[in-house]
């Protein structure tokens, strides 16, 4: 028997568990573009027009966060650490606080973070 540990290309079928927020993707954008001024100043606010995939992933590489991000509807944004990037010597409480700084990190003020998992079906 084979057991697949990577991306399955033809699955229309996508999951993901996170602990992190889940946000409207104009506000994400909008404290995205206002907490990293230096990473993107006025001209390329508009250069990236509602490209908000390219920005969230360029700021989380400029940062060098851990963090994974999902779009799974046209309005929401899911950003957070995989559940699957615990430490082996992390507690849970340890894993939260992580994703807490993280992701309070990339928006640029304190967030309360919580557990999302998600699935839903291309087609």
């Amino acid at each position: 028997m084979k057991i697949r540990h990577g991306f399955v290309s033809n699955s229309s079928t996508t999951s993901f568990t996170i602990i992190g927020i889940c946000m409207d993707r104009d506000k994400v954008m909008e404290k995205l573009l206002k907490a990293h001024p230096s990473i993107f100043d006025a001209d390329d606010a508009d250069d990236v027009g509602d490209d908000i995939y390219a920005v969230v992933d360029d700021i989380i590489s400029k940062l060098d966060l851990g963090l994974s991000y999902y779009f799974p509807y046209d309005s929401d944004v899911y950003i957070g650490l995989d559940r699957s990037n615990i430490g082996e010597d992390e507690t849970g409480k340890q894993f939260r606080e992580r994703a807490q700084k993280e992701v309070s990190q990339l928006l640029g003020e304190d967030v309360p973070v919580d557990n999302y998992s998600e699935s839903w079906r291309d087609g």
